[in-house]
């Protein structure tokens, strides 16, 4: 009996190391401040899309704003909004010279970041329009005819 008692104590005792080895885990990554759309999910399981705070390599004094798509999904990504909109930010080929057709214009509200390196991923066209033909103009692209 009391060889019973122990072995089921033990298999008790493992299995709450495990537990707390799990929640141990879960904690040290929560803590770290997210720096990522990823590390934001694991912080904030049920954060929607739109304007979050992230903060460069989880450093507290170097804070951003980005809007983060896709927080449902495995892969979510990060944005930053241009506060001008696309009336301002947009790509432009006119028509003329060696070019038939018209005008192409590509507007852009938001710009895929990479928050790691703070690189812009300029053919990212998530949040764009485009008017004047079927290609689009990459972000911070213009040309002349």
């Amino acid at each position: 009996i009391i060889a019973n008692i122990f072995e089921n104590f033990t298999a008790v005792e493992c299995q709450s190391v495990a537990t707390v080895s799990k929640t141990f885990a879960r904690w040290v990554k929560s803590y770290r401040l997210p720096y990522n759309a990823r590390s934001f999910k694991l912080r904030y399981p049920d954060a929607t899309d739109g304007e979050h705070t992230l903060f460069y390599c989880s450093r507290k004094k170097v804070p951003f704003r980005c809007y983060l798509l896709g927080l449902d999904t495995s892969h979510p990504l990060e944005y930053l909004s241009l506060p001008n909109g696309p009336k301002t930010n947009f790509s432009f080929f006119p028509k003329g010279g060696s070019t038939n057709g018209s005008s192409i214009r590509t507007s852009f509200e938001k710009i895929r970041l990479n928050p790691a390196t703070l690189q812009v991923k300029t053919d990212d066209y998530t949040f764009s329009t485009t008017t004047g033909g079927p290609l689009k103009q990459t972000w911070g692209n213009g040309q002349d005819s």
